[in-house]
C-alpha cells in the first residue's frame, strides 16, 4: 500500500531553491495532513494530537529518505467550517527536511474534514513522469463535507496508475477505521491505526519501508487481485463492480456467503459475460438482499476461486417521497429510492389489497433512475405506493398517499436524507471537528488590591469566532471556556486602571495567567514559552520607540501608539529554531484591535496582507488606514536599515 497522510499544513512562503521543481521519475509521495478541528482532541496522556503530530512528523521527515519526491497537501487549517480549505502545502519535490516540518509547525487546527477533495488534489499532484506513488492520510476522524472516500479510491485504481493509498488512522475507533478500510484496501495500501506518538512514528516508518508499487499486468489472462468496491453493501442495491487484470467471459463474479464456495446462480452472483476473449470489467451485481457478512468472490470456469474480499451488507435505506394528496386520475412523478432490479415495480394498492394484485397503474423500476409517472386511481381514498420484489410475492418498501381526500403524511423522511444516511458508513457523526473548549483562568499581579474587576477577552485569530468574552458580573479572578488561539485579555479595575496581556489559551495546557498593568513588562513568563506580553509600550513619541531585545537580538522601532509582545524564536517539528526572531504588535482604538504580526509562523492569504524586508515578513489583518499605513512605513524603515 501507498501512503496518504492528513494532516494540517499550509504555505506561506515561497520555498528555498533546494527544492526541486520537476522530481523526474521514479518513486513519489504525498502526504496529506489533517488540521481540522478535532486534532485539538487529547490523546490518554494528556497531550493533544496536534502537538504529538508535529513533534512526529518533525521526527520522521529528518530520517526518511530525502531523496524520494514529497509534497505535501494539507486541509482545515485557515478557516472554520469551510470544506474548500485545502491547499498544496509544499509541491512535489526533494526538499530540506527541517522546511517541511517548519510548515507543519506554523499551522493550527480549526476547520473540517474534506479528506475525500484532499486525496484527490494529493492525486492531481503526481507527476505523469512518476513511476509509482503513495499517498499517505493521516486523519484522526472521518469525512466531514458529503463525500465519498470509498468512491473516489476506486476511481482512482480505474485509472490505471501505480498509486497506493495508505491510511493512518491516528487515535481512529475500529468502527472509524473500518470506514475508512477501502481507500486502503480499494488501491492496495495499508491500515494502521496508531494511538500514541511512538505507534505513529511506527506506522510512518512502516510505510516509508515498503516497496516501491509494482506495475499491475493488465494484459495477462490471471485473475484480479482485488475489486474496487468498499466494505459495506446495501441489501438490494446494484454495483458497479470494476476488478484488476483480465479475465475470460466464463469466470463468475458475485456474492456468496462469508467464507462460503460458489453459491447459486442469480442477480448478485453470476457469469462474468462479455465479448471475444475479454469478461466484462466492470460488473455489475445486486447485493444480497439480506444483511450480514458475504465475500465478494471470482471464480474460474473450473470452480476454483481465484479473488474473495469480505463485504458486509447493511440494511437498505429505501423509500418512497411523500406524495400528499393527488386529484382523482390525475397523473403525477413519484420518486423513490431502491435496489431498481429486473422485474421489481412500483405500483399503486389499496392499503388491504394482496401483495401481488396489479388493479391500478404500475410501472417496472429498472432504468426508471428513481422516478416516473403513474396514474392515480379514478376513486377516492387512501392509497398506497408499493415496491415490489421481481417475483410480485413481497413489499419491499411503501408509503401512502391520499386520492381526492386529505391526507396528512406525518413522516417528514424522503430520497435526499435517505441518501445521505446511506452514505453515513464514512461520515462523520456532527461536531467532529468542533473545536474543544478551553478552560482559561486569568488574575492580576499579587500587591494590587483585591477588588472585583470587568474582564473582557478578545479574539485575535481569524479563524477564531469573533465573539468577545465579557462576564456580566465583575469577578476578582476572570474565568471562562475559549476555542484554542490568541486573546488580549483585559481587565478594569476601579479608578479605570486597566490590566492587558496577550494570551495564548491552548488545550492541555494549565492556561492560567496573571494580567499586569496595561503597558508594562510582565515578569511572570509561561514555562512554555508560548505566550508573549507587551514589553515595549510606546506612547507619546511621533517618532516610534527604537528596542533591541537583548535575548533575540532583534533590533526594530516600536511605532507610536503600538505595544510589543516579548519577541521570540519559533522552534520548529524538527526541534531546531527559527534563524529570526518573531512578535507581534498591537494598538487598541476606538475602531477595536489593531495587530501587526513580525515573522508570523503561519498566514493565509485569506487573513490579510503581508509585505517582505529583507528577511522580516510583516502581516497585518486590517484594510489599510492611515494608521496602520504609518505604522507599517516605520517598520519597514527600522528593518530595512538595520538601526533601531
Amino acid at each position: 500500500m501507498a501512503p496518504v497522510i492528513a494532516l494540517c499544513a499550509a504555505l506561506v512562503a515561497p520555498w528555498s531553491t533546494r527544492a526541486h521543481a520537476d522530481p523526474g521519475g521514479g518513486r513519489v509521495t504525498v502526504l496529506v495532513y489533517d488540521a481540522s478541528g478535532s486534532m485539538w482532541g487529547q490523546l490518554a496522556d494528556g497531550t493533544t494530537k496536534v502537538e504529538v503530530a508535529r513533534r512526529v512528523l518533525g521526527e520522521f521527515l529528518a530520517r526518511r529518505d530525502a531523496a524520494v519526491p514529497l509534497g505535501v497537501v494539507a486541509y482545515g487549517h485557515n478557516r472554520r467550517g469551510d470544506c474548500r480549505d485545502i491547499e498544496e502545502l509544499v509541491p512535489v519535490g526533494v526538499h530540506e527536511a527541517a522546511d517541511v516540518a517548519g510548515q507543519l509547525n506554523r499551522i493550527r487546527p480549526v476547520g473540517m474534514t474534506p479528506l475525500t477533495e484532499a486525496l484527490q488534489r494529493a492525486a492531481d499532484l503526481i507527476p505523469a513522469s512518476a513511476e509509482s506513488a503513495d499517498i499517505v492520510l493521516v486523519t484522526d476522524g472521518l469525512e466531514t463535507c458529503d463525500a465519498d472516500p470509498c468512491a473516489l479510491a476506486a476511481r482512482l485504481t480505474r485509472q490505471g496508475i501505480r498509486l497506493r493509498a495508505h491510511v493512518v488512522g491516528f487515535g481512529l475507533s475500529d468502527a472509524q477505521a473500518a470506514a475508512l478500510a477501502c481507500v486502503s484496501t480499494t488501491t492496495g495500501g495499508l491500515l494502521l491505526t496508531p494511538r500514541s506518538g511512538d505507534e505513529l512514528a511506527q506506522a510512518l516508518d512502516v510505510i516509508a519501508d515498503l516497496e516501491p508499487a509494482v506495475e499491475i499486468d493488465t494484459e495477462a489472462p490471471t485473475a484480479p487481485a482485488y475489486f474496487d468496491i468498499g466494505p459495506h453493501g446495501e441489501a438490494g442495491h446494484t454495483y458497479r463492480i470494476g476488478y484488476r487484470g483480465r479475465v475470460p467471459p466464463d469466470y463468475f463474479a458475485g456474492f456468496t456467503a462469508r467464507d462460503a464456495g460458489k453459491p447459486d446462480v442469480s442477480a448478485s452472483f453470476r457469469v462474468v459475460g462479455g465479448a471475444g476473449q475479454s469478461g466484462n470489467n466492470p460488473v455489475s451485481r445486486a447485493a444480497p438482499g439480506e444483511p450480514g457478512d458475504y465475500d465478494l468472490i471470482m471464480v474460474a470456469h473450473d470452480g476454483t476461486i481465484i479473488a474473495r474480499q469480505a463485504i458486509t451488507v447493511v440494511p437498505a435505506r429505501n423509500g418512497f417521497d411523500a406524495v400528499g394528496t393527488v386529484a382523482p386520475a390525475e397523473r403525477f412523478v413519484i420518486r423513490w429510492r431502491g435496489p431498481d432490479q429486473l422485474g421489481e415495480r412500483v405500483v399503486i394498492a389499496r392499503p388491504d389489497d394482496p401483495i401481488g394484485q396489479l388493479e391500478y397503474d404500475w410501472g417496472n423500476a429498472l432504468h426508471r433512475g428513481g422516478e416516473m409517472r403513474l396514474a392515480a386511481p379514478a376513486q377516492p381514498g387512501i392509497y398506497e405506493l408499493r415496491y415490489l420484489s421481481a417475483r410480485l410475492d413481497k413489499v419491499l418498501f411503501a408509503r401512502r398517499f391520499g386520492v381526492g381526500v386529505a391526507f396528512q403524511d406525518s413522516d417528514r423522511s424522503g430520497t435526499a436524507e435517505l441518501a445521505r444516511q446511506a452514505a453515513a458508513a464514512v461520515q462523520a457523526t456532527p461536531g467532529q471537528d468542533d473545536l474543544p473548549p478551553v478552560r482559561a483562568r486569568f488574575r492580576i499581579p499579587d500587591g494590587f488590591p483585591e477588588s472585583p474587576l470587568w474582564w473582557s477577552a478578545l479574539p485575535l485569530d481569524a479563524a477564531v469566532s469573533p465573539e468577545a468574552w465579557a462576564p456580566s458580573e465583575a469577578t476578582v479572578v476572570g474565568e471562562g471556556e475559549f476555542e484554542p488561539g490568541r486573546y488580549e485579555v483585559r481587565a478594569l479595575a476601579p479608578g479605570e486602571v486597566v490590566f492587558s496581556r496577550i494570551v495564548e489559551i491552548l488545550p492541555g495546557e494549565t492556561n492560567e495567567f496573571v494580567i499586569p498593568l496595561a503597558g508594562e513588562q510582565d515578569a511572570e513568563t509561561d514555562a512554555d514559552g508560548l505566550v508573549q506580553v507587551a514589553v515595549v509600550a510606546c506612547s507619546d513619541q511621533p517618532r516610534g520607540c527604537p528596542h533591541t531585545d537583548a535575548q533575540t537580538g532583534l533590533r526594530l522601532v516600536v511605532p507610536d501608539g503600538w505595544s510589543l509582545t516579548q519577541p521570540f524564536f519559533h522552534e520548529t517539528a524538527a526541534g531546531t529554531t527559527a534563524s529570526i526572531a518573531s512578535a507581534t504588535l498591537f494598538r487598541s482604538g476606538a475602531e477595536g484591535i489593531q495587530v501587526i504580526e513580525l515573522n508570523p509562523r503561519h498566514w493565509p492569504a485569506v487573513r490579510g496582507d503581508c509585505l517582505d524586508r529583507g528577511a522580516h515578513r510583516i502581516c497585518h489583518g486590517e484594510a489599510s488606514d492611515a494608521t496602520l499605513d504609518q505604522a507599517l512605513a516605520v517598520l519597514l524603515d527600522s528593518l530595512g536599515s538595520g538601526e533601531p
